[in-house]
């Protein structure tokens, strides 16, 4: 693995005085290879500094046959007099030829995805005094088998080890204040919460051992040998995600004692046919082996391999919830209750083969990504009920060729109609205020769109890779207007038919 220092790049940044960021030469004191690290990183407020990356530095000594040995990150404990004491998202992404990493005392935090994919390590040092481990934070991260968890770790994200396919126990001290580990297993310290079950475990069947009340956001993502998670009677609460991936999982049970449960737990189990919920459980049900709150009002989870590729939600469902149907390719047309005022975030991402869907008069609100990669849709009819609609919740529906923005929607939300490539007609209704960051990046089919003089903002990135022959329809005096002849596009006003501008 090599890589191009930065400092090259960074260099002019630093000449100008640009003291936020700066790049520092270290080398590592044990287990050095013939090349060093250039570490990249930001001054906080605080005065300590927080890692954003590194590249690989040659030295003159350098030689092809250091290429085969293995690679060794000891971030540092302190760079140009300044503590550090975090480790930035995405800092050390992809760097998959590391096979050792070790973090010293004085960081504090670990960022998200910061060590995602790096699939080589297998040996990862966390010294007391790391608090903090963030989202997939280590992820993808294959070639770990064990990971020790200091003292000093008071907050692990349930998916900073999702996917570690040789992962298979956490160790603690008997005297962590927080966790404690059964059988390779991370709960919190009293037993009541199963924060983390290993990816790379080799069980077909689990059971929850009496006393755990709460499973854990995404406790279990991506288990996928697991065929049977059996929850003991004392489970009060499923968290967001808990058995996200578990795709050897044909049904589930939810015990009557279960009192709360997060946002689709069982998103993208794609074997799951069917819940089941006794008579007697007070605060959910299955319909026709669809998961609901007992009032009928909330759709929880559609279960990803449902015996039909058809499906009516019935009657009184209010909410479709947040991931309900994500990913459930097989189903190609729902037919909505009349009843449905809110689409929950995520609820139809990744539904490819589905292509009617039709929502009546009533609905509300669009959730973000609520729709994202669904290909199947050429047409999407928004009814005109619908107040807001969340970032991206078209995004990359690439077959989709028009759609109608109602006059109810204030904002055309950020990345809303990106990478939809075939789209060609838009309306967008007369109420519409804002139109944001790149909405409608990549729609190179539209040819010519009309914004009416109540849009008072548009994002400098709205427009971003559209077809360069692209006519906006503006008002004489609108923002539009500005907006189109500060970014050289095409544009003609809606009331002349013949005149063109650039």
């Amino acid at each position: 693995m090599r890589r191009k220092p930065f400092c090259e790049v960074l260099a002019a940044a630093i000449v100008l005085g640009l003291s936020g960021v700066a790049c520092v030469h270290v080398r590592a004191e044990e287990n050095s290879i013939a090349a060093g690290w250039e570490y990249t990183y930001k001054v906080l407020e605080d005065d300590t500094a927080q890692i954003t990356g590194a590249a690989y530095r040659e030295d003159e000594d350098y030689s092809e046959s250091d290429e085969s040995q293995l690679y060794s990150i000891e971030i540092p404990e302190e760079i140009d007099s300044h503590t550090v004491t975090g480790i930035a998202k995405e800092a050390f992404r992809y760097y998959d030829s590391v096979t050792d990493v070790s973090i010293p005392a004085s960081v504090k935090s670990i960022g998200e995805r910061a060590f995602e994919s790096c699939s080589d390590i297998s040996t990862l040092k966390i010294a007391d005094g790391v608090e903090t481990i963030g989202k997939h934070a280590f992820a993808y991260c294959d070639g770990l088998s064990s990971v020790q968890l200091p003292d000093s770790v008071v907050k692990i994200e349930g998916n900073a080890f999702e996917h570690c396919e040789g992962l298979t126990d956490f160790y603690v001290t008997p005297d962590h204040p927080v966790y404690a580990v059964l059988d390779g297993v991370l709960y919190e310290k009293d037993g009541k919460k199963l924060c983390i079950y290993p990816y790379g475990r080799s069980e077909s069947t689990y059971k929850i051992p009496e006393d755990v009340q709460e499973i854990g956001s995404y406790a279990f993502s991506g288990c996928d040998d697991l065929n049977s998670i059996e929850l003991s009677s004392t489970v009060k609460k499923i968290g967001s995600g808990a058995f996200a991936g578990c795709s050897s999982l044909t049904e589930f049970t939810i015990p009557d004692s279960v009192e709360e449960i997060g946002s689709n737990p069982f998103r993208n189990c794609t074997s799951l046919k069917k819940f089941h919920v006794s008579p007697d459980q007070p605060k959910f049900i299955d319909i026709d082996e669809v998961l609901f709150d007992k009032t009928k009002s909330l759709l929880i989870a559609f279960p990803y391999n449902y015996r039909s590729n058809q499906y009516e939600i019935p009657e009184g469902v209010k909410e479709i919830g947040a991931y309900a149907f994500e990913g459930c390719n097989n189903i190609n047309k729902i037919e909505i209750a009349s009843t449905v005022q809110v689409v929950g975030d995520h609820a139809f991402e990744y539904c490819d083969y589905l292509s009617t869907l039709v929502f009546p008069e009533g609905l509300i609100s669009i959730g973000k990504s609520a729709f994202a990669w669904c290909t199947g849709f050429e047409r999407f009819s928004i009814p005109s009920t619908v107040q807001t609609i969340g970032a991206a919740a078209f995004d990359e529906c690439y077959n989709l060729k028009s759609i109608e923005v109602p006059s109810g929607v204030e904002d055309i939300s950020e990345n809303l109609f990106r990478s939809c490539s075939s789209l060609s007609t838009v309306i967008i209704s007369d109420g519409v205020k804002t139109i944001g960051k790149d909405a409608f990046r990549y729609c190179y089919g539209i040819d010519e769109l009309e914004i009416p003089d109540s849009v008072k903002e548009i994002d400098e990135d709205a427009f971003e890779d559209c077809n360069a022959s692209m006519m906006l329809i503006v008002g004489r005096k609108s923002i539009a207007r500005e907006y189109a002849r500060e970014h050289d596009i095409l544009y003609t006003y809606t009331d002349a038919d013949s005149w063109l501008h650039k």
